[in-house]
C-alpha cells in the first residue's frame, strides 16, 4: 500500500515539474525566424516622380463617336476602323471632318495590320469562334480570304510582300514564309519551333520575331536576315519577362519593355541602331509608346501601377485601368520630360495605339476607358 502511494506521489511531482518546465520554455524560447520572399505584396504600388510640365498650349480633341481599332496616320489624316461595324473612316487631327472609306461590315473585328503605304490591310476577326484573316485592297475594294493556317503576319516596308508564320499540324510544318501580299508566290524561308509569335518586317530584308508577351514567362526577340542563302536566327533580346517591342518607322531604332518575374515593375529600354540597350527612367509598356517621324519617342506613363497587376497580360485584357501622363524622350540627348498631364484639364486617359503627327504637334491615341479616339495638340 505504501509503495502504491509513493508511486502516485512521484508521478504527481513529475507532472508538476514537466508543466512548469514547459511554461518556462514558452516564456524564454528564441523566436522562430520566418523566411521572407521577394514577391511583392498584391497591394504594392509603383509611383513615378512627376517632373514639371513643359510650358505651352494644349487642346484635346475627340476624333470619333464610336470605339476604334487600329488607328494610323496617312497623309496628315487619321485612318481607323470602327469597332461597331468594321468600316474604315478618315478624319483630320482635330476631328472636324469624318469621311467613310469603306462600307463593308466586318463583325467581331479584333485588330488590323496596315501596309506601309496604307493601301492594304489584313483584318483579323472572329467568326463562329474561329479567328480568320482577310486581305483588303482599298483601290479595288477587293477582299481576299487568307489561309487559316497563316498565323502572325506583317507587311514588307517597301515592297508588295508579306511575311507570316504558317503552321500545319497535319504535316508537322511550322515555318516563316514570304509571299506576295495576296498570298501567292509563297516561299518558306525558315523552320521554327515557337508556335505563338509576333512577327515584324522592320527593314527591306530584316524580320524580327518575338515570343508571345507575358509577365510571367520569359520572352526573346530574334532577327532573320532574308538575303543569305543559308538563313539563320540571331538573338536580339533574350530571356526577358514581359517582353514587348516597338520599332521606329525606319526600322533603325527599337524600344522594348520588360517586367520582373511576377509581371510587375515595367521598365522601358531603348536600342539605337548598332548600339546596346539603354534603360530609360520611364515605367511603362512599349505598347503605350510611339516613335515620331524624327525618331523621338512619346509615351503614356501610368501615374500609379497597382502591384496586383500582371503586365502586359492585364493591359491586353483591359484589366489594367491606368491614368496616364504623357512624356517625350528626345533622341538627341536621351532626356525624358513630361509634356502633358490630362488631369490638369479634368481628363482621364488610359492610352494605347499611339500615333504622332508628322510635325510632332499632335498625339493621337485610343482611350481604353471608353474605346474612343482622341488627339492632343501639344504645340
Amino acid at each position: 500500500m505504501l509503495n502504491k502511494r509513493l508511486i502516485i506521489f512521484i508521478l504527481a511531482i513529475s507532472g508538476v515539474l514537466i508543466i512548469a518546465g514547459f511554461i518556462l520554455w514558452l516564456l524564454f524560447k528564441t523566436p522562430t525566424k520566418i523566411p521572407i520572399t521577394e514577391k511583392p505584396a498584391p497591394e504594392e504600388e509603383i509611383t513615378i516622380p512627376i517632373t514639371p510640365q513643359t510650358e505651352g498650349e494644349f487642346t484635346i480633341f475627340k476624333l470619333s463617336d464610336v470605339a476604334v481599332i487600329s488607328p494610323i496616320i496617312s497623309d496628315n489624316k487619321v485612318l481607323y476602323y470602327s469597332k461597331l461595324n468594321g468600316n474604315v473612316l478618315k478624319t483630320d487631327f482635330e476631328g472636324k471632318s469624318i469621311q467613310p472609306l469603306t462600307n463593308i461590315a466586318i463583325p467581331n473585328l479584333i485588330t488590323t495590320v496596315w501596309s506601309f503605304d496604307k493601301s492594304q490591310t489584313i483584318n483579323i476577326y472572329q467568326e463562329n469562334d474561329v479567328v480568320k484573316k482577310v486581305l483588303f485592297d482599298f483601290a479595288s475594294q477587293k477582299a481576299t480570304q487568307l489561309d487559316s493556317k497563316i498565323k502572325s503576319i506583317s507587311f514588307a516596308p517597301n515592297q508588295n510582300k508579306i511575311a507570316y508564320q504558317f503552321i500545319d499540324d497535319s504535316l508537322g510544318k511550322n515555318t516563316i514564309t514570304i509571299a506576295d501580299s495576296n498570298g501567292l508566290n509563297w516561299k518558306d524561308i525558315f523552320n521554327i519551333r515557337m508556335e505563338n509569335i509576333r512577327l515584324y518586317w522592320t527593314k527591306d530584308n530584316l524580320l524580327t520575331l518575338t515570343s508571345a508577351p507575358s509577365g510571367i514567362v520569359k520572352g526573346s526577340a530574334l532577327t532573320i536576315d532574308t538575303t543569305p542563302k543559308i538563313i539563320s536566327l540571331k538573338k536580339l533580346i533574350s530571356d526577358i519577362y514581359g517582353l514587348t517591342i516597338k520599332y521606329s518607322p525606319d526600322g533603325k531604332n527599337l524600344i522594348y519593355s520588360q517586367t520582373d518575374q511576377y509581371g510587375h515593375n515595367p521598365t522601358l529600354h531603348l536600342i539605337k541602331e548598332g548600339g546596346v540597350a539603354e534603360k530609360t527612367n520611364l515605367n511603362t509598356l512599349s505598347d503605350k509608346c510611339a516613335f515620331s517621324k524624327n525618331n523621338n519617342i512619346y509615351c503614356a506613363i501610368p501615374k500609379i501601377i497597382n502591384g496586383s497587376l500582371i503586365l502586359p497580360d492585364d493591359f491586353y485584357k483591359n484589366i489594367a485601368n491606368f491614368s496616364d501622363i504623357f512624356f517625350k524622350i528626345d533622341m538627341a540627348n536621351n532626356k525624358s520630360s513630361i509634356i502633358f498631364d490630362p488631369a490638369d484639364f479634368k481628363y482621364d486617359f488610359n492610352a494605347s495605339d499611339l500615333n504622332i503627327s508628322p510635325n510632332e504637334d499632335y498625339i493621337i491615341f485610343i482611350n481604353k476607358k471608353d474605346g474612343l479616339l482622341y488627339s492632343i495638340k501639344i504645340k
